[in-house]
């Protein structure tokens, strides 16, 4: 079957001063037909198209410019940022450590994330339409899931893990052995988890004017439609950010409580328990911070969506 192609995107497109976002409701909505889920920061393509044009705000060239530039510098750093740690990582003789597997892992779901993400998400947030081929439409939402769900699981170990050797540091760790059946137990549960994206991603046409058709890549469910999507929004809702949410904030609590009751043997010393106390501090504000910043960036799109 010969893929169908629609009109490609060309830097015209990107710069006219009528091109028409709608920034507040047009790609986080849903209608009856159609429903996309978000982790991670990563916008949904789908789009409801209803009373779109009363909320539609025009551009200035001058800031489709400015989000070309955020877009595409973002785009190059995460695909160069991800791949240099990859490089580092495999290649380097002195990143031996325990999470060098996990890191290597991570890094290469946000490198499926930096190409399946931003560039589709970008494109649709410009033009309000799906312009590529239809078969890419479930491609693309079911590699985004993945991405995301092996990012969030991979985080999730290494929490897991520190937490073990915080807590036990005279008990076995995770060997090279293992940590690879883990890396390949989180890929096989984000392609599994996402496997739904490529029954129900359809990209389908929307008569917005007469004789103007817009195509968008929602997901279609069957009847009951309501019923199906929000199942599994709060299926995704649970499984990527809930139980995660709740993993990491009970290993990193229990790590940062270590790490504060460690005492320094020896006679008091108040230079020395000083510069203690503040090493007890600074480890404690890493630990936290790096579940703040993950909760910061995982904070789900369903959630919202679940309300409705």
């Amino acid at each position: 079957m010969a893929f169908e192609l629609h009109r490609p995107v060309t830097t015209s497109d990107l710069l006219d001063s009528r091109v028409e976002l709608n920034f507040s409701n047009s790609l986080f909505r849903d209608d009856d037909d159609s429903g996309h889920l978000a982790t991670n920061g990563v916008v949904p393509l789908n789009a409801s198209r209803a009373d779109q044009s009363a909320q539609q705000q025009m551009m200035s060239i001058e800031s489709v410019v400015i989000l070309i530039v955020i877009y595409t510098l973002t785009t190059l750093l995460a695909l160069s940022g991800n791949a240099v740690v990859i490089v580092v990582f495999t290649v380097g003789k002195r990143s031996r450590g325990d999470l060098r597997g996990f890191l290597i892992n991570l890094a290469c779901a946000d490198l499926i994330m930096s190409i399946f993400c931003m560039p589709f998400t970008f494109t649709m947030t410009m033009l309000n339409n799906w312009v590529f081929s239809r078969p890419m439409c479930p491609i693309v939402l079911y590699l985004q899931t993945v991405s995301v769900t092996a990012s969030v699981c991979t985080n999730m170990a290494i929490g897991i893990d520190r937490f073990w050797v915080v807590m036990f540091p005279l008990k076995s760790r995770i060997t090279k052995s293992r940590s690879k059946w883990v890396i390949l137990s989180i890929w096989m549960i984000s392609m599994s988890i996402s496997a739904v994206q490529l029954a129900v991603g359809r990209s389908n046409p929307t008569e917005v004017a007469p004789g103007q058709v817009v195509w968008d890549c929602n997901e279609v469910w069957p009847e009951p439609k309501d019923i199906w999507r929000r199942s599994y929004t709060f299926f995704i809702l649970s499984t990527t950010y809930l139980i995660p949410l709740f993993i990491l904030a009970v290993t990193y609590g229990f790590v940062a409580w270590k790490l504060w009751q460690r005492t320094t043997p020896g006679n008091a010393d108040e230079a020395r328990d000083m510069q203690q106390l503040r090493s007890k501090r600074k480890n404690t504000f890493f630990v936290w911070r790096q579940l703040l910043i993950w909760m910061h960036h995982v904070i789900p799109e369903p959630a919202e969506r679940l309300a409705y």
